[in-house]
């Protein structure tokens, strides 16, 4: 056999090894925040003043996006759009909103933006936004639980369900992000009621497995319900975990994720 057969043999099994891959990563709400052992995607903010792109309220404005270097760490830095709290509804309400998003996201060598929608965001927009975003990481987070996994049981679930779906047939976003906790870890009956159905229901509406991110709260974490959300992430085979909060995450909990993940100290 010769050099170069041996070498395709080699590309394509190093491909089959690396497709099963997780990432890890999360969020903070500190810039100096360095990620964790093995983490290689962080997200900054929250940018919950939609309009002046800043923390905090559009009365009470905090750190801009607009003119805040993206932190520099090994891996990527990317800011979150939204959160709790944010406002207005509605957005990105014009294309001036967008395009400030696209220009604070480039002209600050931030690696992408993470639309975090917890204030009711106008789910065409968001598309245009994520669109606009090109050779950047772009991610859509929400709320994963009940409502979500019920639609005909709710009008907040049903909405949620339709804007997922409208935003993977019409957008190249990279992740769907489930929170999977509220202001700590929910109850273990609501973890196993909600975490694995809700990555299935992901799946269902086509969309791409490595591109559904389960996630943890550090607030409230055990080694029981963070097990749970793993069993998940690897039963499913989706794209990995990712932690709010990852700054408080204890040497012991990340190396559960670490080594059940297999997820190596550097860089992956």
């Amino acid at each position: 056999m010769n050099k170069f057969i041996l070498f395709l043999l080699f590309l394509l099994n190093s491909t089959s090894t690396f497709a099963g891959d997780y990432i890890t990563g999360g969020w903070s709400q500190s810039l100096t925040a360095i990620p964790k052992p093995g983490m290689t995607t962080v997200m900054y903010g929250m940018i919950t003043n939609l309009k002046g792109l800043t923390v905090g309220t559009a009365t009470s404005p905090g750190w801009s996006v607009k003119t805040t270097p993206a932190p520099l760490i090994s891996g990527s830095s990317l800011w979150s759009y939204g959160g709790a709290g944010c406002a207005p509804v509605g957005m990105p309400e014009t294309a001036d909103d967008i395009d400030n998003a696209v220009s604070a996201t480039n002209d600050q060598c931030w690696d992408g933006i993470d639309i975090d929608n917890e204030c009711g965001m106008n789910s065409d927009t968001i598309i245009k936004l994520i669109n606009k975003m090109k050779w950047k990481q772009t991610s859509y987070t929400f709320m994963g639980g009940h409502d979500f996994n019920h639609p005909e049981q709710s009008e907040d679930g049903e909405t949620a369900n339709n804007e997922v779906l409208k935003i993977h047939k019409y957008s190249k976003v990279d992740r769907f992000i489930l929170m999977m906790y509220g202001d700590e870890m929910w109850p273990m009956e609501d973890v196993v009621a909600n975490v694995g159905p809700g990555m299935k229901r992901l799946l269902d509406m086509g969309i791409d497995k490595k591109k559904i991110i389960a996630t943890v709260t550090t607030d409230g974490l055990t080694v029981e319900n963070l097990n749970h959300v793993i069993d998940q992430v690897l039963k499913l085979d989706v794209g990995g975990l990712f932690i709010w909060n990852y700054e408080f995450l204890s040497d012991s909990h990340l190396n559960i994720i670490n080594t059940r993940l297999s997820i190596s100290n550097g860089a992956k």
